[in-house]
């Protein structure tokens, strides 16, 4: 996920995010929020069941918002999933590891994730924002400034800092929730 990415989304927002936009992030369903389609469908209202593939969860002044994000791109915004005042609300992050199997190809995927847990009145929901530019861990030495001070293919070294750049300003972003909400941050830097 770029900060080009969630720049996208936010400018689909509009008229429909009435303050200035502190920070926004990309995230997704923590595996914890369980089938959010089965419960849509028998008429649960919970935020967990509501959440998108995509959703953009966005910090401004006075509260905490989300948005269920989709069309072809999964940049445009579909929905306001909730609002919650800022004041009440904490967001804490920790570094977590994720495994995904394909079934269809036989192959599977780990990946760090940073997942946020939003809490406040009312409020209790997990949500996870891809970490490392969503490199599986197996590729995670294309971050390691040693790796990138040892590479002399100038179009890998090209490669090598657009991701540590994508993970620099991921990392800003989550950082950007977790401050403004006085939240802890555990992993990740």
């Amino acid at each position: 996920m770029s900060l080009e990415y969630v720049q996208q989304a936010c400018a689909t927002l509009g008229s429909r995010c009435p303050e200035v936009i502190e920070s926004a992030v990309l995230v997704h369903r923590n595996p914890d929020t369980g089938g959010g389609g089965l419960k849509r469908l028998f008429g649960s209202k919970s935020v967990a069941s509501r959440l998108n593939t995509n959703n953009l969860l966005v910090l401004t002044p006075t509260a905490l918002r989300l948005y269920g994000l989709g069309s072809r791109t999964g940049t445009k915004v579909k929905d306001e999933i909730a609002v919650w005042p800022r004041q009440g609300v904490r967001i804490d992050a920790t570094l977590e590891h994720r495994h995904t199997h394909y079934v269809s190809y036989g192959t599977s995927t780990e990946q760090r994730v940073h997942s946020l847990h939003l809490t406040g009145p009312e409020l209790d929901l997990r949500v996870d924002v891809m970490a490392d530019a969503g490199l599986d861990v197996s590729e995670l030495g294309m971050l390691d400034p040693d790796a990138l001070a040892g590479e002399l293919d100038p179009d890998v070294r090209e490669g090598m800092e657009g991701l540590q750049q994508t993970t620099a300003e991921l990392n800003a972003l989550v950082y950007a929730f977790v401050a403004g909400t006085g939240g802890t941050w555990t992993g990740g830097a």
